[in-house]
């Protein structure tokens, strides 16, 4: 008999899962497929990576896989994300095609401007012959051209912090830097950057896509290779379910193993990352709380900037609106009236209508982000009290005490938070004396469960000797 594909083993296991929806063990697998250990264990690891899955334990200690009610791919989205992506693509189709008519408007001005110059030049060389200088404006005239075209305000490969009104501090992308600025000088946003700026906002600094994985494979190697759901939960903000799911598709693509201690603890043993001579990881280990949600400005520019954009903008208003109504008066073609009049109006109007939109979208997104900050204050007191049970006064104080700067919260703002945050942790509100009690049981049995199993458990081999070198 021929040993049978990878393929057909795992169209099995699917068939199992698709049949049984809802938890069920390795064991049961193996009975309901009737596929070898080794088969089913590999089909079984690499069905978590491709599909939504969720490890559970028992209480007796049996470890579950929970791949739903109906199978959901990793990588499918739902409609309402594709109405979402279609949406963002169109936004950025219009972002694109408003910036080359903000470029071609710009080149208008440009020219203006460079004929002014060019005929400063000539005066200055029939006075003086400053061949050098002239040289030099020429280039100025060339950065300046082609800062036109560089629609891309900041520069990406490099980053500041800075603070929002409430104290939370953010990362945030440097500005890219005007043709006036010098080595020596302090570097000033460029103008062009500026006007871009003003229309879309500036972009909002951005992790890597793999960022989680990476930052996850350097924990792992801070942490002799274990990792529980609770910590997944601390490096993210996940739920346990988002965690649990995570904590999945990283067993597979790091090779790890779902193990469960004799406490009852779920955790994945990925001892095979802490084989390395690397010295420097590629993500740093940041924690949920440690980086917080920058806000949604309308934009960064200096207040000098601003107001020249708006003066030339209503400049261009005034312009066009003057052109649609006396252009008949002038007998030109009516293609002309369209090309002068009616297309730099609408978009002299877009120009304002824009940042007005954004202004008041960004008024919700706010809100959201001040609550996404306070839960990150919230749950690093949860996680660092060190305690089954947490009075809300407690949560508040120690929220309060072990800040950087960020405005303090009230009770009221905790407790409203909390609704959401108890249950995302796994835990329960418990009503006793004046204030409510917030009980964390599972999660702090299972940090101090896995602190225990590190501590008996012996560290990577970064100190490994070459013993043969090819």
């Amino acid at each position: 008999m021929e040993n049978p594909s990878v393929e057909e083993v795992k169209t099995d296991v699917l068939g199992y899962i698709q049949k049984v929806k809802s938890d069920f063990t390795f064991e049961d697998l193996i009975a309901g497929t009737g596929r070898p250990t080794i088969e089913a264990k590999i089909a079984l690891d690499q069905l978590a990576g491709d599909y939504d899955c969720r490890l559970k334990v028992t209480e007796q200690g049996n470890l579950l896989y929970d791949f739903g009610a109906s199978l959901k791919r990793r990588s499918s989205i739902s409609l309402k994300e594709r109405l979402g992506i279609i949406a963002s693509w169109l936004w950025k189709g219009f972002t694109l095609f408003y910036k080359f008519l903000t470029s071609i408007i710009l080149i208008v001005y440009f020219v203006f401007f460079l004929i002014a110059l060019l005929a400063m030049i000539a005066a200055s060389m029939r006075g003086n012959n400053n061949r050098s200088g002239a040289d030099g404006l020429f280039r100025l005239v060339y950065v300046v051209f082609r800062g036109i075209f560089i629609w891309d305000s900041v520069n990406r490969n490099q980053y500041d912090y800075n603070r929002d009104r409430r104290g939370y501090r953010y990362k945030e992308y440097d500005a890219r830097k005007g043709v006036l600025s010098t080595k020596n000088s302090e570097p000033q946003k460029s103008f062009i950057a500026s006007i871009y700026d003003f229309i879309f906002g500036q972009p909002r600094f951005k992790r890597s896509p793999l960022a989680n994985r990476m930052e996850v494979a350097t924990y792992l190697r801070q942490s002799k290779g274990l990792v529980t759901i609770s910590e997944i939960q601390a490096l993210a903000g996940w739920t346990r379910e988002e965690a649990s799911s995570f904590i999945s598709e990283c067993l597979y693509a790091f090779e790890g193993e779902a193990k469960v201690s004799d406490n009852g603890t779920l955790y994945g043993d990925f001892s095979d990352l802490l084989r390395t001579k690397a010295e420097v990881d590629p993500e740093p280990v940041i924690w949920y709380w440690d980086e917080y949600t920058p806000p949604y400005n309308l934009n960064d520019n200096s207040s000098a900037h601003n107001s020249w954009i708006v003066f030339m903008n209503i400049f261009n208003l005034m312009g066009s609106s003057f052109l649609i109504a006396n252009f008949p008066n002038f007998g030109l073609p009516s293609i002309l009236w369209w090309l002068v009049g009616f297309f730099p109006f609408i978009y002299s109007v877009l120009f304002f209508m824009i940042p007005l939109g954004r202004y008041i979208i960004n008024l919700r997104k706010n809100r959201s982000q001040y609550r996404e900050n306070v839960r990150k204050r919230v749950m690093r007191a949860i996680f660092q009290i060190d305690k089954k049970r947490i009075p809300l006064p407690e949560l508040v104080q120690y929220a309060n005490q072990h800040n950087s700067g960020e405005s303090p919260l009230s009770e009221k703002e905790v407790e409203q938070i909390m609704k959401d945050t108890i249950y995302d942790l796994g835990g329960e509100v418990v009503i006793e004396g004046q204030y409510d009690q917030y009980e964390f049981v599972s999660l702090h049995d299972e940090l101090v469960d896995i602190h225990r199993l590190r501590e008996g458990k012996m560290s990577g081999n970064s100190d490994d000797k070459i013993v043969f070198e090819a």
